[in-house]
């Protein structure tokens, strides 16, 4: 990782045995990159239309496409409509990965101390604005969980010992595409999943035509992990009834908890931790997940 993203008060055990907690300890904030809960009850943050704008991201993030990217960020999903999707949302626990801002942590809506020394540049899309200044750079969700129950009236906290893996979707919009901030910005978003539903896998499945999601997801440590033939729509514009799609293959991948520890681990080795503001990297990636 670029160290001109990193926090001076990065703690050494990142490169110990639990990363992912180190990155916890620092409430998955990393110099203006940063994780946020969506919490409907923080109006003040959020507004009242959360859902409605992420769904307006998205079909601006590629206007080629009547649905923009939400036939990868919602691979399988017949239904594409405004409707559709942010009741689906409305029913997932939404977690934003932002830039900049004032540093609310979305589900108190306190304010927490940033640890970035560099004030952040001007936003890339004002319509991503959070009132607190901060830039919705994407968004992740659980989708389904399977192994030992997760205890949601206790979320965030203790929860039963046992295995848990999860299947999870994602979306980054246009503005960061192949920046060094998505990466981080990914690293922090899949690292939250991890402690928060103390999961020991992450699973997703993908359009077999999603080349750019699969290259991007390998970097963290996913790995291909089987084909089902004849799975997923492929929307064809104007698409907006099933009929006009064809069904292609999906892909499913994994990450393990162990390999996505190491590529922590890695990242922060041997790096001289400091703040400051942020570069561009390579690979535009959109989104991918599953339904």
């Amino acid at each position: 990782m670029p160290s001109h993203l990193t926090n001076p008060a990065s703690p050494a055990n990142l490169t110990a045995a639990d990363p992912i907690a180190a990155l916890a300890d620092l409430q998955f904030t990393l110099g203006n990159c940063r994780v946020i809960p969506y919490n409907r009850a923080n109006q003040e943050l959020f507004g009242d239309r959360l859902l409605n704008q992420l769904y307006d991201l998205c079909l601006q993030s590629r206007p080629s496409h009547p649905y923009g990217i939400l036939p990868d960020a919602q691979c399988g999903m017949l239904d594409l409509s405004r409707d559709a999707i942010t009741s689906y949302w409305y029913s997932r626990r939404i977690t934003l990965v932002v830039y900049g801002g004032g540093g609310g942590d979305g589900e108190s809506g306190a304010t927490s101390t940033s640890t970035s020394t560099v004030p952040a540049p001007a936003p890339r899309n004002p319509a991503a604005l959070l009132a607190d200044g901060s830039e919705i750079a994407g968004f992740t969700y659980i989708t389904t969980m399977v192994g030992v129950p997760y205890d949601f009236s206790n979320f965030g906290g203790p929860q039963p010992g046992g295995p848990r893996a999860a299947l999870a979707a994602y979306a980054f919009f246009r503005p960061w595409w192949g920046s060094t901030e998505q990466h981080v910005l990914a690293m922090l978003g899949l690292a939250y999943l991890f402690h928060t539903f103390k999961l020991t896998a992450i699973h997703g499945q993908r359009n077999i035509r999603n080349a750019l999601t699969a290259r991007f997801m390998s970097k963290f440590g996913f790995r291909d992990t089987g084909v089902i033939p004849r799975f997923l729509m492929d929307w064809v514009p104007p698409a907006d009834i099933p009929v006009r799609g064809k069904l292609v293959s999906c892909v499913v991948n994994s990450l393990l908890r162990e390999d996505f520890e190491a590529y922590v681990t890695n990242q922060f080795r041997g790096l001289t931790l400091a703040g400051a503001g942020a570069g561009s990297g390579s690979g535009a990636v959109r989104a991918g997940g599953v339904r």
